[in-house]
């Protein structure tokens, strides 16, 4: 299921049991998972068509956001790791989103 404009906000958080009402909140650990999984794979297929559209600007700024000179190298980007590529990184950023969640809701 997508989240909607209509219920992303009661999807990623939900009222804490037992507490007063609007008092204690609590992000719903699973729905931040996804969030985040979603909120990678859009950036992911942004990157990829960067890349493949413009690969000589994309290189330069690889380089200066990882403080490197990676004017000797090239893209290599084919349909299996644009594929691997979204669903690693989603996975990844997915987890981390939940374990985070998880564990902020265990310290509040």
């Amino acid at each position: 299921m997508f989240l909607t404009t209509d219920n992303w906000i009661d999807a990623a958080i939900v009222p804490n049991r037992g507490a007063e009402q609007g008092k204690s909140m609590k992000p719903n650990a699973i729905k931040v998972g996804l969030a985040a999984a979603y909120a990678v794979a859009i950036i992911w297929v942004f990157c990829s068509l960067l890349v493949v559209m413009l690969p000589g600007m994309a290189m330069n700024m690889g380089g200066y956001m990882m403080h490197a000179d990676f004017s000797g190298m090239g893209w290599h980007m084919g349909i299996t790791g644009f594929a691997l590529g979204l669903i690693l990184w989603s996975l990844t950023a997915g987890i981390f989103a939940w374990l985070m969640a998880t564990i902020y809701n265990a310290l509040i």
